[in-house]
């Protein structure tokens, strides 16, 4: 489980790195699930790395950011 979340988050890492050289601002949206059961994670903390300040969200009841 752990191995396809570290997968899912390279994946939205690397799609991010090249838009952020170019932008300032914008949306990331998504929905975070277990990858063993395909169950949506309610209350997840997501943050984008390397940014300054810090920014994040946290999931609601269906997963969803």
């Amino acid at each position: 489980m752990k191995k396809k979340i570290l997968i899912l988050w390279t994946m939205i890492i690397a799609g991010l790195s090249t838009g952020v050289a170019a932008q300032s601002n914008g949306n990331i949206r998504g929905i975070i699930v277990d990858a063993a059961s395909g169950q949506s994670l309610p209350y997840v903390t997501v943050t984008v790395l390397n940014t300054n300040p810090i920014l994040g969200a946290t999931t609601d009841g269906q997963g969803a950011f």
